[in-house]
């Protein structure tokens, strides 16, 4: 028993009716209503639950396939969010969520070194000003294909024991800073 009233329990004839009759108009909605002894709010819930309504991305989002869950995993250390979230047509915090709630590593361990997108998040910071550090010569890094930096891990190191003093009360990921400094 909720506080508003009985809980409903659909069954399959109940959904079959709402698949045949349901419009996505609020007369279809009343006129099922009617005819189950439902409220209007119950049915339209329902429709949304089924994938029957126009708002039911809206209100619960897009649903994930096991298909784009097992792209996720093979994607996940080796392409960035950003070429993720195309492949798949989803936002980056999309994926990034999923990715946490599928208990993805964050970051794959390489051989000692972390992309410059991967400082800022360790760092709390964003990508221009990382690279302002590097501009300066504080954080030392290296150029691949032109584009991407990476950094590596006894610089990040020396770097975050050096700078420590800035980096107070940021955004910083913790868990990261402590792994690096400790290994």
């Amino acid at each position: 028993m909720s506080i508003r009233g009985k809980v409903h329990s659909w069954t399959e004839e109940e959904d079959s009716i709402l698949r045949e009759n349901y419009r996505q108009t609020i007369a279809s909605a009343q006129s099922i209503a009617a005819k189950l002894n439902l409220t209007m709010s119950q049915v339209q819930l329902r429709c949304a639950l089924l994938g029957l309504s126009k708002r039911t991305k809206r209100l619960f989002g897009k649903y994930w396939s096991p298909d784009e869950d097992k792209v996720l995993v093979e994607l996940w250390n080796r392409v960035s969010l950003y070429r993720i979230s195309a492949i798949l047509h989803r936002s980056v915090q999309a994926v990034k969520l999923r990715g946490i709630r599928l208990a993805l590593p964050r970051r794959t361990i390489r051989d000692g070194w972390y992309t410059k997108t991967e400082v800022s998040e360790i760092l709390g910071i964003n990508d221009r000003r990382v690279q302002s550090y590097i501009d300066a010569k504080q954080l030392k890094a290296t150029i691949y294909s032109g584009k991407t930096w990476y950094v590596e891990r006894n610089d990040l190191r020396s770097f975050m024991c050096k700078y420590a003093i800035e980096f107070q009360g940021r955004n910083i990921d913790l868990y990261q800073w402590v792994e690096i400094l400790v290994m």
